[in-house]
Order: C-alpha cells, then structure tokens, then sequence
C-alpha cells in the first residue's frame, strides 16, 4: 500500500490492497449462472482491455476503457490521472488538462511534471498552474496528536474497537494472530490468544455492547501470506469472544462453494446483527442475531468491501468499496446504491468507515494520498457533500489503517506495519516493522485542539 505515482502504463494499480492488506484484491469468484455481468466481472474486463490497449500503443483504445473505469468507479483518482495521461497522448490538450484538474482536487499528488506522458501539455500554462497547486496537495495536515504507541514491533496491527464499561481499547495483531487489550491507564495486555485456534491472521474486531455484549473477530489463512498455514489457506471465520476471558463462544462460516474466502472487515449493531466483508472475494455478508448462517447481501455490486457501518437506524449499512467508492445496503430489501458525489471527492482506497452524526470518518491508505478524511453527507444519507482532510502528509501519521469512534473522538491506528511488508507478508529487504500508535483528532471540531484521552 506504498504510496506510488500513478502513470498511464500502471494503470493496474487501481486495486490496491485490501484491509490495508494484500495486494491480492483482483481474483474473480468462481462463475455462476448470473443474468448480468457482476461488477468485478466487468471491472476485470475492462482493466485487461487498458492492458490490451497499452501492448499495442492504443491510446484511444486505452481511453476508452479507462472512461468505462471511471464510470463503474468515478471516485478513484487513479482512473483519473490515467485519463489524463491517455488524453495527452492523444494530443486532446483540453481534455488532459480537465482529468488533470480533477485529480489535483481530489487532493492527490504525483510527480506529473516528469511524467513523459504528459509531455505535450507540460509546457502549457494551465499545467504550470496546476503543479502549484499540487504542492498544496502535499502540505503536512495533521489535527491530531499521539495518544499511545505500542510497545513491540512487528505485530502488524489491524483493527480497534472500545468497549465503555471497561474503558478499554482492543486491538488485533495479524502477524501475532492475537487480541490485545489497552486499559484507561494505557496498559496494553493480551486478551486473546488466537495463534493455535484457528491459528490465521486476526483482521477486524467489533464490539457488540447492550445486554449481551461480546467481542466479534474475523480470522483468514490468506492464501500466498507468509502468516497462514500452507494447508488452511482460504479458510476464514466471524469469531464470537467472550468478553471476559477472551475464549471462543461461537464461530461463523461462509457457506462453502469452493471459493476463497477471506472475512476482513466488521460492524455489529447493538442487538446482535453482523456485517461482515470479503475484500479478496468481493463478498459482503448478513448474520442476525440468533441465525447460524450468513447470507450474501452484495448483490454483486461490490469488487472489494472493506468496512462496513451501519447507518443511524441500523436498517442499512455504508460499506467501502476500494475501487468502486461507497456502497449503501438496504438490509430490508437488499438494494445497493452509490454516494454520488462531485468530482473533487476522492472515494476509493477506503480501508476504513464509520459514521459520526452527518459524516463519514474515512481512512484511506492506498498509493494515493494517505489520509483521513471526513465526508459530510446530507440529509437523506445518500450523497456526499464534500470532504475534509483531518490527517496527511505527516510524519507522525502513516499507514493507517482502522479506527473508532469514541463520542467526538475518533482514534485511529497509524504505522501499522504494511508498507514494511511485501504482497507475501514479509518483511522487504533492509525494512523494520515500526511499532504502532494509536492517534486521536477531534471529529466534531476538526479545527478545535484534539482530546487527549478517552473521557472518563
């Protein structure tokens, strides 16, 4: 999840890691008997036609395809930059400068000046304009400050989630494949020891608090990820935890169909309902309160869920979508539908969501500009009005991944540990994990100076 500049000939890298995890994100569920092309069916479509086009120097081919990509996924700045690219080489100097404005609103960067695909238009005015205003795009923000780091590298963390009663923070380590917990006094302990049973890597982690409170997990061998067992790659599960102990009180699995699964992401409601995603396999999945099995409510709209958060009524629930931006599901009837947006917002490579009042917390951390944003919705929850950035750009903030919501406070993980790591989970060559901070930034008033702590 480096961050890398985008050019016309990577276009590929529009679908970056999922879970702040692999780059593994691309492979196709096995095929069924569908009336209409799913919608990573189509997005794997038209990616290879960009391939086809770019061996054979078909710049309109290859811009048609991208538009296709920036129709199915109008959030993602990548798409955008590359039509830029396509459009200069194609000697439409209007049109480059267009998808190029639009991608400097988005609040993205890349090293456009040396990019010899924009050559044709690099002397123009408008372009000198526009670099001076990438530099901006580059500025540090950070409106937050360090509220704990965890002692220990290496333990790739993952997920947070806070429990009020006891004023505790609970973090997954993946590589440790365990359950950590941070008390009000910042003291971190083990909660749950999951390395032997089931022995993968620990992804998210949700709490479900009223009258039965309990502690959701989700577990996944990642198939060609140095931390799963060889033998057990593809099997994932939604773990139940006992609140007080930690053990396993019950475990969830998808239905089999022979399809690699790998549960990443979670939202449980306060009466029990489970929200669970499959960024690698393009799944999103309902498990009521009582039922033993899950049931897909995707619809085969989405290409990589990562988060989902459950709106204020607690019948539909916002789900991120890395490639494609964020999806809205009416649990009731199963329809998905689409925040719309202006072209300055930038909605993919969204690890992690959470809504607050009138706006989405998003995490993002492709190989655009790692951030967190906040998005304000409207009324009616079903577009977004426009974005601001509460964290970028800043050496006390990188790769983050996932956070929670604590009343005005939303604290965050930050150096997590992936960009240290290759697509095989391993450690790149002359890199060091970093041991992890968790941050907090004020989400109510951004400009306002952060709480410290937890309010006790």
């Amino acid at each position: 999840m480096s961050t890398r500049t985008l050019c016309a000939c990577a276009v590929m890298l529009l679908a970056a890691s999922s879970f702040a995890a692999t780059q593994n994100k691309l492979q196709n569920r096995p095929q069924q008997n569908r009336a209409r092309e799913t919608a990573r069916a189509k997005f794997t479509s038209l990616r290879q036609k960009v391939e086809k086009a770019n061996l054979q120097k078909d710049i309109l081919g290859a811009r048609k395809a991208l538009l296709g990509l920036h129709a199915l996924a109008p959030g993602h700045s990548a798409t955008t930059y590359n039509l830029a690219c396509m459009n200069a080489l194609a000697g439409r100097r209007a049109e480059a400068l267009h998808w190029l404005d639009m991608f400097v609103r988005m609040g993205q960067v890349a090293d456009a000046a040396k990019d010899p695909d924009l050559a044709s238009i690099a002397g123009d005015k408008s372009f000198l304009k526009l670099m001076e205003r990438m530099k901006a795009n580059r500025a540090a923000v950070e409106r937050g400050s360090t509220w704990t780091t965890l002692d220990g590298a290496g333990l790739l963390a993952e997920d947070i989630t806070y429990d009020r009663k006891t004023r505790s923070f609970f973090v997954t380590s993946l590589l440790a494949k365990k359950v950590l917990r941070i008390d009000k006094d910042k003291k971190v302990s083990e909660f749950a020891d999951l390395s032997k049973d089931p022995g993968w890597p620990v992804f998210a982690v949700a709490l479900q608090s009223g009258t039965n409170p309990a502690l959701w997990v989700a577990a996944a061998a990642l198939p060609d990820f140095s931390a799963s067992p060889n033998a057990e790659w593809g099997k994932t599960a939604l773990l139940k935890l006992d609140m007080e102990s930690g053990r396993i009180l019950e475990r969830f699995e998808p239905a089999p169909d022979g399809a690699v699964r790998v549960l990443g992401d979670i939202a449980v409601s306060d009466g029990g309902t489970v929200v669970v995603s499959d960024g690698h396999s393009g799944g999103v999945y309902l498990l009521n309160s009582g039922e033993r099995q899950m049931k897909g409510i995707d619809s085969d709209e989405f290409i990589s869920p990562q988060t989902p958060a459950f709106d204020r009524d607690a019948l539909s629930v916002f789900v991120a979508d890395y490639v494609r931006g964020i999806g809205r599901i009416d649990l009731r009837s199963g329809r998905v539908t689409w925040l719309t947006h202006d072209d300055s917002v930038a909605t993919a490579e969204i690890d992690g969501l959470y809504l607050h009042g009138d706006q989405l917390i998003a995490v993002q951390n492709g190989r655009g500009v790692q951030r967190i944003v906040s998005l304000a919705l409207n009324a009616s929850h079903t577009a977004i009005k426009g974005a601001e950035v509460l964290a970028a750009n800043s050496e006390a903030f990188a790769d983050p991944t996932h956070g929670v919501l604590v009343d005005d406070a939303f604290y965050y993980l930050s150096h997590s540990g992936w960009d240290g790591l290759d697509r095989n989970g391993n450690a790149k060559a002359g890199a060091a994990l970093p041991r992890p901070s968790v941050r907090i930034v004020n989400v109510a008033e951004p400009a306002a100076p952060p709480r410290q702590a937890v309010k006790r």
